[in-house]
């Protein structure tokens, strides 16, 4: 594999040393400030960069390499550049991890969330860049998008005809689609990442306006993303690099092909490897300093109560450097799950089931009490992480398409691509997986782990909180509920107005049970 030369490793540390440098920046000019312009940067942000801080935020770098090779959690994003970095730097996986955990905990914990939504800024565009000129190089390479569908098409990668629903099968389009959307759902709408970006702004409607700008541009990368991976496809059609042990692990099959295709091109490689690393800074220093406010405000806020906003912002700086180093930890961990992309749904994706479970009860079951939700959470957490162990501790053999290497021979230059036959493949199709005795229930998609942790916790949580007399004590707050849903179970909602100061009206139970019943202030 082409290793980067002088050219590309400075534009990687010049991405790296600016990025901390942004950090250095407002924790000098924010030196004075209050935790709460360290944790919600005054909630006086702008929504563009918030917008684009999003969208970097959940674009990570289980994206560009985990989707791409397949065809998201923080150790997993901290653990895939690591692999772009050892196969063009050589460095090894401790050092790899090492260098980004240090540099994204280093201008995360200083310069707070204003350094934060800044660098994604940066970052983003790197990654757009970067991503936009493989995809371009990889495309004329080939012969055109042309070449790219036709080949896909033969070799089962554009099969539009899979809707046999099977729980085992992680290429299954249900599967795919119901999971997909069960933790995009939940991640868009119950994470500590996006809910402390819109914390930053100064009204509702600007919070609104950054999730409308961010989606889309997602969803852009993410087509993008399996446009790669279609081409990388196409592009060795008839040399797979793992079957003939160019590569070791699918995970590298991205690094692979951009220093293949741009390799003696100074600076390009440099650019693809500076995208990926910008990929994970931004999604780690999200997810160190909303870890740190949570921890802050949740815990440390009450055991601190009467210290100085000066030490109360030094003690926010420790803990999202502490997060740091438990990431870099996870890192390592990541290693033993499978490929970064089922990682990814393994170590984060999972854990978002029982929790948007959780939310979405108190939204639409008024009923379910603290006890019916907080045992219902607790046993869909441990149902997925028993699925997580024991499919990491008996893990089944994956039903992969078929591949060809007869043409490595001739495989000297990527202007030989596009007169490469198309006789090596056939149509071909993965049979069906069904596992017997617990291999049943460890040997789940990991699209699907987190639809039964949902499950799992809404189901306990009804029983659990009908065996404990419902809320029959307990007031409702208006505010906590969706108005069209409340309405649905037999409540009247009077004079309800949502605007940027949130949701203001009268609740009332259709009931005699008087003591539900919800009066403003």
């Amino acid at each position: 594999m082409t290793s980067l030369g002088f050219i590309d490793c400075c534009m990687l540390v010049t991405m790296m040393v600016a990025s901390i440098c942004i950090g250095i920046y407002y924790a000098w000019t924010g030196r004075k400030g209050t935790n709460e312009d360290f944790l919600m940067g005054g909630r006086k942000m702008n929504v563009f960069p918030v917008a684009i801080s999003l969208m970097a935020s959940f674009l990570s770098p289980i994206s560009i390499m985990g989707v791409p090779a397949e065809i998201p959690w923080l150790g997993v994003v901290l653990y895939s550049p690591s692999l772009v970095l050892k196969s063009t730097l050589g460095l090894s996986t401790v050092s790899s991890v090492l260098i980004t955990g240090v540099a994204v905990t280093i201008y995360t914990s200083l310069g707070g969330i204003k350094a934060v939504v800044w660098t994604d800024v940066l970052q983003y565009t790197l990654m757009i860049i970067g991503i936009i000129v493989v995809i371009i190089k990889g495309t004329i390479d080939i012969g055109g998008v042309k070449n790219v569908w036709l080949r896909s098409l033969h070799g089962g990668r554009m099969d539009f005809s899979n809707y046999h629903f099977n729980i085992y099968m992680s290429n299954n389009f249900w599967s795919v689609v119901l999971g997909t959307s069960l933790i995009w759902s939940g991640g868009y709408s119950t994470s500590q990442m996006l809910v402390q970006r819109t914390c930053t702004l100064t009204s509702l409607s600007k919070a609104k306006r950054v999730v409308y700008v961010s989606l889309p541009g997602f969803q852009i990368m993410t087509l993008m993303m399996t446009y790669l991976g279609v081409l990388i496809f196409a592009y060795y059609y008839t040399c797979d690099p793992l079957a003939s042990s160019k590569i070791g692990s699918i995970d590298e099959i991205v690094p692979f092909f951009v220093t293949d295709i741009m390799g003696s091109i100074p600076g390009l490689p440099g650019l693809f490897v500076s995208s990926v690393c910008s990929a994970s800074l931004s999604t780690l220093s999200s997810g160190l300093n909303a870890i740190a406010a949570l921890v802050w405000e949740d815990w440390f806020s009450k055991c601190f109560k009467n210290v100085s906003q000066r030490v109360a912002v030094v003690l926010t700086k420790l803990l999202a450097a502490c997060v740091g180093g438990i990431c870099i930890l996870m890192a390592f961990v990541s290693t033993e799950v499978g490929t970064i992309f089922e990682a990814a749904y393994a170590l984060s994706g999972a854990p978002i089931g029982p929790v948007f479970g959780v939310f979405l009860m108190g939204l639409i079951l008024p009923f379910v009490n603290a006890k019916g939700a907080i045992t219902g959470l607790i046993c869909g957490q441990i149902s997925c992480f028993v699925i997580i162990i024991g499919a990491l501790t008996n893990k089944h053999p994956k039903g992969v398409l078929k591949t060809s290497t007869e043409s490595c021979s001739a495989f000297n230059s990527t202007n030989e691509i596009s007169s490469l036959p198309f006789s090596a493949l056939r149509n071909y199709s993965i049979p069906n997986y069904e596992p017997e005795g617990f291999n049943q229930l460890f040997h789940l998609s990991h699209y699907v782990v987190p639809i039964f942790g949902f499950f799992v916790t809404v189901v306990i949580g009804i029983v659990v909180s009908f065996l404990t007399g419902f809320n029959k004590n307990e007031k409702i707050d208006p505010k906590l509920l969706n108005p069209h849903v409340a309405k649905l179970l037999g409540f009247k909602v009077n004079s309800t107005e949502v605007n940027d100061d949130g949701f203001k009206g009268e609740l009332v139970i259709l009931s005699d049970e008087k003591n539900i019943k919800y009066q403003p202030k």
